[in-house]
């Protein structure tokens, strides 16, 4: 019998850890919305079997579906999988507050035409009006 070093038993108890957070994530994000095993199973377009398979850990999303779920639960690819380390989208992420990121818009446009004028100063172009 071949022997497992203990760098592969560390691998498998992290992707065994990983998938317990995942699991536990997908259930609790689901029961937090009010959503059955079946509804959900339905907005991201997948069987309700699929779903029951995801949150007992026996399967994981496809690419495509990962990305529906993520949708539906309002959460990163990331937040689900439990990769705390490499998840800066949580503190970042934009809560739909469009009167704010049209002034931010705006800011940058204006910073953008003073950079853009300038250049035309230094080249010795006429500023456009």
């Amino acid at each position: 019998m071949p022997k497992i070093s203990q760098g592969q038993r560390n691998k498998s108890s992290e992707k065994g850890e990983k998938k317990l957070a995942f699991v536990e994530r997908v259930r609790a994000l689901r029961e937090a919305r009010g959503l059955t095993q079946e509804e959900l199973a339905e907005r991201v377009g997948v069987s309700k079997s699929a779903v029951v398979e995801w949150e007992a850990g026996r399967n994981l999303p496809r690419c495509p579906n990962m990305r529906a779920l993520c949708e539906e639960l309002n959460a990163t690819e990331l937040e689900l999988r439990g990769d705390e380390r490499l998840d800066i989208g949580a503190e970042f992420r934009v809560q739909a507050d469009v009167p704010a990121l049209r002034s931010l818009l705006e800011e940058a446009r204006a910073g953008i035409e003073k950079a853009l004028s300038a250049l035309n100063n230094i080249e010795g172009r006429p500023k456009k009006s």
